[in-house]
């Protein structure tokens, strides 16, 4: 891939096209893509010099993952947030804490807008643990399996994994996605409970519970970064007024 670029003022411009960057503060240098495919740049020394010779160093990465993003499926982005795989709005309210959803439009109160988008992580967290956990019920009977115990895991790499202890742990924002892919992400978790690796057993093990297993897992990885922050929600707000 070509490494051709300019900038100009807060954005890149390369062949792939242009992606905006912000600069902040921080002790070491760091650079991620935020959930709007915006490139953000942490370096202890932010002055345009220092913050070009970064870009210039990372270019190929840049580039490289920003094209990456744009075929991804975002748990968050301008358009709202995942709930079931349905894309809602969010309206936050200063109010008693809680989380309510109408028709395509989730409703968060709380103190401020910080308090809010944590409202609506932990609400996100305790729907995943819910689901999953009346997922697993009702699977153990058709895998004959069972487990120790349903767990919530915050992780940006995985969307879930099994121990050698039976306990069986799932990304808490397993909920944003529809529910074949909830549902085959529990299942597959489960199936570790008899073949702790990834075996033509295990996946046989799989196909008696989701014979499109080999789509819903393609389908799957077009999901982007497993973490959903306080502050991609805060800026997902819709509500002007506050």
């Amino acid at each position: 891939m070509s490494a051709e670029y300019a900038i100009d003022g807060s954005k890149i411009k390369t062949r792939a096209g242009e992606i905006s960057y912000s600069v902040i503060r921080g002790r070491y240098t760091k650079l991620y893509f935020d959930d709007w495919n915006e490139l953000s740049i942490t370096t202890a020394n932010p002055v345009i010099d220092n913050v070009n010779q970064i870009i210039a160093r990372h270019i190929r990465w840049i580039e490289s993952n920003s094209v990456k993003l744009r075929d991804k499926v975002k748990l968050v982005n301008a358009n709202g947030i995942l709930h079931m795989g349905m894309r809602h709005s969010a309206h936050f309210a200063y109010g008693a804490d809680g989380v309510e959803i109408i028709g395509n439009t989730i409703f968060v109160s709380g103190k401020d807008k910080e308090r809010c988008a944590r409202n609506l992580i932990d609400f996100i967290a305790n729907e995943s643990e819910t689901e999953c956990k009346r997922i697993a019920e009702e699977l153990k009977v058709s895998m004959n399996v069972e487990f120790s115990q349903i767990r919530m895991l915050n992780a940006s790499s995985m969307w879930g994994s099994c121990s050698h202890s039976k306990t069986i742990k799932i990304n808490s924002l397993v909920c944003m996605l529809p529910k074949d892919l909830m549902r085959y992400v529990v299942c597959h978790e489960m199936a570790h409970l008899k073949h702790m690796n990834h075996s033509k057993s295990f996946w046989k093990e799989v196909m008696n519970v989701c014979p499109d297993y080999a789509i819903l897992d393609k389908k799957l990885n077009t999901y982007d970064a497993m973490r959903i922050n306080a502050n991609d929600l805060v800026r997902l707000h819709v509500d002007g007024s506050w």
